[in-house]
């Protein structure tokens, strides 16, 4: 799991932040800055990444469609339960986890060959 080391500027705390497998397919907009909240004064802060997306657009438009994925898995599996069709049901959540395994390997791909550096 990619993780940066950062140190508070509010209290001059260090701890690792870990990133989420979530994140990447809530994150549309890839920037260079995150918040992230201390755990000694509980206050947020805004940090720069270390992580360096080497084509963002294949990366953005992987993540998009892995979004569509996911949504389209979730409304076809609500549809299909409605409708009283088991079988019909799998093939939304099977078209779920593309779209989570979508969004993890791009995300891998990206986190790996851009590993953060420590403060």
């Amino acid at each position: 799991m990619p993780e940066e080391h950062l140190k508070c500027p509010k209290c001059g705390h260090e701890f690792d932040y870990y990133y989420s497998v979530s994140y990447s397919l809530t994150s549309l907009k890839i920037s260079q800055f995150f918040r992230a909240k201390c755990p000694n004064c509980g206050r947020t802060s805004i940090y720069q990444t270390h992580i360096d997306i080497k084509n963002p657009r294949l990366y953005r438009g992987g993540m998009i469609a892995s979004l569509i994925l996911v949504i389209f898995g979730i409304a076809f599996t609500i549809y299909s339960l409605i409708m009283l069709s088991n079988k019909d049901a799998l093939y939304g959540v099977f078209t779920i986890i593309a779209g989570l395994a979508v969004s993890f390997a791009l995300d891998l791909r990206n986190r790996r060959s851009g590993r953060s550096k420590s403060r």
